[in-house]
């Protein structure tokens, strides 16, 4: 028995790759927007700007899943070794669950960033008919993929936590979404996220400190000109969504992971 990617599955994987890209830009548009509108809570503010970049991030590593090229590197294996560290964690909520999220969305994206690289490069074995290279490719494309299943299913466990915090904030608070103004999401977010790699504001710092063994060039995404950025780019302030992180965000996620469970399979 040998594991193989077989075309089928590596469509639906790329489809669904491209469907949680586009949900994770809107996702990180609506977090800008709770970081301006949090501006007079500080701690807050910072935490919900660099869960949107790393949303960004995410959706970056996706859409590049979705469009993957072959690579002639494929006597390389890389597995990705990312962990979350819960001794790094904040104490105080919602700073805490948010930096929870946040951190998973970040392991996510470096574990589909690792499964692409295998993809790519179990396509350039192919092409030269490295069968045995090509396995391991495959097998190291199951196991990251696997991982990020798992990122995943974390992100999908804290998200009512995360919403149910949100809608007491904002209860408490008597937050008016209409009051946010699109400069001030942008320079929010700058502010949080900043401009990774060249500049690494210190709120994304401090939410990366729950992230051990992150491969170097994480944060560096992959610009597609096809997709302008959902907070720097964008065209105004998106409507004020009846939860933070929506149910449609959750069934994307949840359609991607089984699309990974499935991607290699072993044949005779």
């Amino acid at each position: 028995m040998a594991k193989k990617v077989p075309p089928a599955q590596r469509r639906q994987a790329k489809q669904r790759a491209g469907k949680a890209a586009e949900k994770g830009r809107e996702a990180s548009a609506v977090l800008a927007a709770g970081a301006a509108l949090t501006v007079a809570l500080p701690p807050v503010a910072a935490i919900l700007g660099a869960a949107s970049g790393l949303f960004f991030l995410y959706s970056t590593y996706a859409q590049k899943l979705a469009k993957d090229p072959p690579r002639d590197d494929f006597d390389e294996v890389w597995l990705s070794e990312a962990q979350f560290n819960g001794n790094a964690v904040v104490d105080t909520d919602p700073e805490r669950m948010i930096q929870i999220l946040a951190v998973h969305q970040a392991i996510a994206a470096e574990r589909l960033w690792a499964t692409l690289v295998a993809l790519e490069r179990y396509d350039g074995a192919l092409a030269a008919g490295a069968g045995g290279q090509a396995e391991a490719q495959a097998t190291a494309a199951q196991r990251n993929a696997e991982g990020a299943v798992i990122a995943h299913d974390m992100i999908l466990r804290v998200r009512p936590e995360v919403n149910d915090a949100w809608s007491l904030l904002v209860q408490e608070n008597e937050l008016d979404w209409n009051s946010i103004a699109l400069g001030d999401m942008q320079q929010q977010y700058r502010e949080s996220y900043g401009h990774p790699p060249a500049f690494v504001a210190f709120p994304l710092q401090r939410v990366l400190t729950a992230m051990i063994n992150g491969a170097d060039g994480l944060l560096e995404p992959f610009p597609d000109p096809d997709f302008p950025h959902p907070v720097l780019e964008a065209a105004g302030v998106p409507a004020e969504p009846s939860l933070l992180i929506d149910d449609v965000y959750r069934d994307e996620l949840e359609e991607l992971s089984t699309a990974l469970r499935e991607l290699v399979v072993e044949e005779e």
